[in-house]
């Protein structure tokens, strides 16, 4: 994510990113570049509120596509210029434990790679979870191959944007949300007692979580896997914790 002065336009690709920001009510749609052949399909599945202002269709080939998102997308004969949505502050958080009574959060520490946020995105929204905790810095934008990835989650799943990963533990802390962190060396998952605030807490493949980070969580737990063969990557181990983390609330 990058520091700017507000919400800036952007391009989507990929049917299900684009389908979801097309239906999504919350979304500023500007420009819809669809294949000469796309415009059947599009029809076809497209769903938006009657009311919803939405731009007519350009035809585009695939130069056109390349010069707008760069030969390496995979953009599958669409794409659309949106604006960005308004990310969740910590307070907004804060206020959803405070009248829900409970809340399932997601923060990456460090996690870079587009794909691997896309995929932990598309997991936390499918399996309930309100929010996904990000630093302002360090982390990839929420669009284009991330979005592409995410496959309309960047819809569903609210983005929080804090400067302070750990100091955003503290807060929560405060208003009973505690943040579990992964640790091979903890009990397993399953085991413990989990609040019904909590926040998963998921570092980068490698590295892991930052000690400070580390330290901010009031729980660990392990995922249980082979003796001989216990590695998962970061997508996959949320995904497994997500669903322990929410399968009772669900």
């Amino acid at each position: 994510m990058k520091k700017s002065t507000g919400p800036q336009k952007i391009w989507l690709y990929g049917w299900h990113a684009v389908l979801a920001a097309w239906a999504n009510p919350a979304r500023l749609c500007h420009r819809l570049l669809l294949g000469l052949d796309s415009a059947r399909e599009f029809q076809e599945r497209a769903v938006a509120d009657a009311s919803l202002k939405r731009p007519k269709p350009e035809f585009a080939e695939k130069k056109k596509f390349e010069q707008i998102l760069g030969k390496g997308a995979v953009y599958q004969n669409i794409a659309l210029e949106v604006t960005e949505l308004e990310p969740l502050t910590l307070a907004d958080l804060k206020r959803m434990i405070t009248v829900r009574g409970r809340a399932n959060f997601i923060m990456l520490d460090q996690v870079t790679d587009p794909h691997n946020v896309g995929a932990i995105m598309r997991s936390a929204a499918a399996l309930g979870a309100d929010a996904m905790i990000l630093q302002n810095r360090h982390t990839p934008d929420a669009h284009g191959a991330l979005a592409k990835v995410a496959s309309g989650a960047v819809e569903i799943l609210p983005i929080c944007e804090v400067v302070n990963l750990s100091r955003a533990l503290g807060e929560l802390a405060e208003v009973g949300c505690v943040g579990l962190a992964l640790d091979e060396r903890a009990p397993a998952i399953h085991t413990i007692d989990i609040p019904a605030s909590v926040c998963l807490v998921m570092g980068a493949e490698g590295d892991g979580l930052r000690p400070s980070v580390r330290e901010a969580c009031g729980l660990a737990a392990s995922l249980p896997t082979r003796a001989d063969f216990g590695t998962l990557n970061v997508s996959n181990a949320a995904a497994v914790a997500l669903y322990e983390c929410n399968r009772r609330s669900m």
